[in-house]
C-alpha cells in the first residue's frame, strides 16, 4: 500500500474530506492533494500530523509500517 493509498483509506474510513484532513492537520490544503494523489510523498513530520489527525489505529499504522 502506497502512502497516498492509506491516506485516503483513513480519510474514507473517518468521512472526512481533505480539505477537513488539512484543518486537522496544519497542513496546507493543496499539499494534502499531492498527498493523496501520490504526485509527492510527505516528510516525517508532516506524516507524523497526518497520523494524528485521523487518530490512526496504531494496529493499522503498525501494518501500514511493516508493509512498506
Amino acid at each position: 500500500m502506497t502512502t497516498s493509498e492509506f491516506i485516503n483509506q483513513q480519510i474514507s474510513i473517518l468521512g472526512i474530506s481533505e480539505y477537513r484532513l488539512s484543518q486537522l492537520s496544519g497542513i496546507s490544503a493543496p499539499l494534502i492533494a499531492n498527498y493523496c494523489k501520490g504526485k509527492s510523498e510527505p516528510s516525517i513530520n508532516n506524516f507524523k500530523a497526518i497520523v494524528k489527525a485521523l487518530d490512526v489505529n496504531k494496529d493499522n499504522l503498525n501494518d501500514f509500517i511493516y508493509e512498506n
